[in-house]
């Protein structure tokens, strides 16, 4: 089984997804440190992507989806809808090859057996990785919810406090689990 969630930067999916992967012993893919190791050896991240960056990241999910046993359950702290988001939200990349990275994205979607997306609620902690333009963000988590309605995918909208957020999220789990 596969998890993952989504959402823009700062919304919670590492806190909760650390927090699910200690309710199940998840194999847990923490992918926010991709980011930082893009960022580290200096290659432009967030608004200033570019597709080398771009498609680096979309590969790193990539291969997350494509390496775990079917029969283990592998917990993404962001999946492909995310990078995908960044993607359509820069102006480096050209929309041709926009079109060769959504055509991969519409590949691997289906591999997510849950999808949680988390939207804006609360205010966005400052480090050194992520845009803390409120804008960015908020065009960010616009194309995320675009990406879910168009690609036609089954997902589940979390929210309130970090509690409630987990509490609904092992429910789905469990009932997901159980169907399978």
């Amino acid at each position: 089984m596969t998890i993952g969630f989504c959402g823009t930067h700062g919304v919670g999916k590492t806190t909760l997804a650390d927090m699910v992967n200690e309710e199940f012993d998840c194999m847990f893919n923490r992918n926010m440190s991709y980011q930082r190791i893009l960022n580290d050896i200096g290659l432009p991240i967030n608004d200033k992507a570019d597709i080398l960056t771009q498609a680096g990241v979309l590969a790193n999910y990539y291969i997350d989806l494509f390496r775990y046993r079917r029969d283990e359950v592998l917990l993404t702290d962001r999946t492909i809808i995310d990078a995908l988001a960044y993607t359509f939200n820069s102006d480096s990349i050209s929309d041709d090859n926009k079109n060769i990275l959504y055509s991969y994205y519409a590949k691997a979607i289906p591999m997510y057996d849950i999808l949680f997306y988390i939207p804006i609620e609360f205010g966005l902690v400052k480090d050194d990785v992520r845009q803390e333009d409120e804008q960015y963000r908020l065009n960010i988590d616009n194309e995320i919810q675009r990406l879910l309605k168009i690609s036609n995918v089954k997902y589940y909208t979390v929210s309130g406090s970090i509690e409630e957020r987990l509490e609904y999220t092992t429910k789905i789990i469990c009932v997901e689990r159980y169907n399978e």
